[in-house]
């Protein structure tokens, strides 16, 4: 998905795949119970500020909305890609109810201040990217955020390769889905390699007054970071 040589139906239905696989195989429980974490002292009734990066089709960001309301917070959600089309998708897609915002931004380069988010997350944006890009969005995601951000994203293993490619022949005829899912596989990093970039651009896994990282496996075919926040002395 990376160029346009795609229709809008062939989109609409890639996009579709990726929501059910997000929902169905884990993906968005992540990505909340580590939410969960970062905000777990923030009272209920107060504003919840939430960038999804890469936010694709929005179904992450549509999911956290309604996860942050479920937990008494009044939502704010930005959901930014550097791409109109999924954005497109995005609000054809938003539920009339959802606290829902669209932004078409470069991640590399977050037009917000600092600290103007209280977390940050990014679901499968990873391995789109160069080592540099990578480096470069970390950064901006602790920049932009308060309390800190979790990243979910493939790992690339012999293992991932077989799923990836079984799911998608068993679930989907969609063209850009069989092309694009074991690609993604074979583009992704191992922890290893994300580990080592994410303490490059973040300062190590317990850098002392800059917040703690973490980095670890989900299932058998992801990997995510969690990025906290030092709390204020």
């Amino acid at each position: 998905m990376d160029g346009d040589a795609f229709s809008a139906s062939e989109l609409e239905e890639n996009l579709l795949d990726l929501r059910f696989y997000n929902r169905w195989t884990g993906g968005i429980a992540v990505i909340e119970g580590a939410l969960r974490g970062l905000t777990r002292r923030t009272p209920r009734g107060s504003r919840l500020r939430i960038l999804d990066v890469g936010a694709g089709g929005g179904d992450v960001a549509v999911a956290l909305g309604t996860w942050a309301r479920a937990r008494g917070h009044e939502p704010h959600v930005v959901a930014a890609d550097v791409c109109p089309r999924f954005l497109g998708h995005a609000r054809s897609r938003t539920p009339g109810g959802a606290a829902l915002h669209l932004c078409a931004a470069d991640a590399r380069a977050l037009p917000w201040k600092d600290g103007a988010f209280d977390v940050a997350c990014s679901s499968l944006m990873m391995h789109h990217l160069d080592a540099a890009s990578i480096r470069l969005v970390l950064r901006e995601m602790r920049r932009v955020t308060r309390l800190g951000f979790v990243v979910l994203d493939l790992r690339r293993s012999v293992l991932s390769l077989s799923l990836l490619w079984i799911l998608t022949r068993v679930t989907s005829r969609n063209r850009l889905t069989l092309h694009d899912g074991p690609l993604s596989v074979r583009r992704a990093l191992t922890v290893a390699e994300i580990r080592a970039l994410a303490s490059e651009a973040l300062g190590g896994p317990a850098a002392a007054g800059d917040g703690s990282l973490r980095v670890g496996v989900q299932g058998a075919a992801r990997l995510f970071i969690t990025y906290t926040h030092a709390s204020p002395s």
